[in-house]
């Protein structure tokens, strides 16, 4: 009889996770969520601002070689959004405001989307602006 009640009060493994355990882990990953948002957000603002740079380049381009063929850029016609891979989910609309011997091509940011607000210009003698500056740098 004594054998079988000394095997009955045999510990047993534990088995999981404590609630202080799991907290821990939560308070962990929440601090280096913290952390790594914002910077990727960051990320992804410039990446937005480079790509709509790089269309206003391919604009200006387009408008250039417009020009040489119709002596005016009048007409000219480039890309309409940054990015420009097909889709509907335009970060920045890119418009060109142009006479028949100068032109202004402007990247606006799009409301909502992931922008920093500020919008990117280029003319024809190659003067950039990026909100109230006058160059692209940061």
């Amino acid at each position: 009889m004594k054998l079988m009640l000394q095997l009955h009060q045999v510990p047993r493994p534990t088995r999981g996770f404590t609630l202080i355990e799991v907290m821990i882990v939560v308070a962990i990953i929440s601090i280096l969520a913290a952390i790594a948002y914002p910077s990727y957000q960051n990320s992804v603002i410039k990446a937005n601002r480079k790509d709509a740079m790089g269309v206003v380049q391919a604009a200006a381009q387009a408008a250039e070689r417009f020009a040489v063929q119709n002596n005016t850029y009048i007409g000219a016609t480039i890309p309409t959004k940054s990015p420009i891979d097909g889709t509907n989910n335009a970060v920045y609309t890119i418009e060109i405001a142009a006479t028949a011997t100068t032109y202004t091509i402007t990247a606006k940011p799009v409301a909502g989307k992931v922008n920093d607000g500020l919008n990117i210009t280029l003319n024809e003698t190659g003067a950039r602006g990026w909100g109230t500056k006058t160059t692209w740098q940061e």
